[in-house]
């Protein structure tokens, strides 16, 4: 029988979870789970954002319940496995929304040590995947956080702008000027941080900045 690299890796990981079915990641039940690694049961339990069409600041679901869970054990408890979800996740939003192709995927950064103790950049990851699964190119490096800031958890709308504000950076600015971005986060709650990095897109020479983050908070 005659496979292709690619056909024999899709085979292979058929093969696998036809063996060890791939268990919910929330409740830990194996069987048939949606394209985000959620059974039926705990799939209906998310809440999906309800975006404008057109809109330039988009979201994927509600940060609550069940991808609350997910974010966080992705974030703070390494489970890398859970990237390809949360960038599929952004890839069908981006698929609903009515937006003109964007031309190169920004996640946002992380000041270095947080990055360093945390052992790697989630929105980094994510853009990886999302690159896959789009084919629009990832410029990692382009955005930095120079300088740390203090968590934005406890902080008022106020408090949070003043927390980032010109704490991000643009690097190598002729691979962004006039191009069409795609800013990625995981979660929105006050907007501060997103703006702030888009605030420092546009400065650099940006044409257009589309946000989307994977949850935004109900509160």
């Amino acid at each position: 029988m005659d496979l292709s690299t690619s056909g024999l890796s899709q085979w292979w990981q058929h093969w696998l979870q036809t063996i060890w079915p791939e268990p919910c990641f929330n409740c830990g039940c194996p069987g048939e789970l949606s394209p985000y690694g959620l059974c039926h049961s705990c799939q209906s339990q998310v809440i999906f954002w309800h975006n404008n069409p057109g809109s330039q600041l988009l979201h994927a679901v509600v940060y609550d319940g069940v991808m609350k869970r997910l974010i966080c054990d992705y974030k703070y408890k390494r489970k890398k496995f859970l990237a390809p979800k949360l960038a599929r996740l952004i890839a069908e939003v981006l698929s609903q929304a009515g937006i003109c192709q964007p031309e190169a995927i920004v996640p946002v950064p992380l000041f270095w040590w947080r990055e360093l103790v945390r052992g790697f950049n989630q929105m980094a990851l994510v853009g990886l995947y999302l690159e896959q699964f789009t084919g629009i190119p990832l410029f990692n490096n382009v955005l930095a956080k120079h300088r740390q800031t203090i968590s934005q958890t406890n902080l008022t709308g106020s408090e949070r702008k003043k927390n980032v504000r010109g704490s991000f950076s643009v690097r190598h600015d002729r691979l962004i000027k006039d191009r069409y971005l795609l800013l990625i986060d995981d979660v929105y709650t006050t907007g501060a941080t997103t703006e702030e990095a888009v605030r420092c897109l546009k400065k650099a020479g940006a044409k257009a900045v589309t946000v989307v983050t994977v949850a935004r908070s109900a509160d």
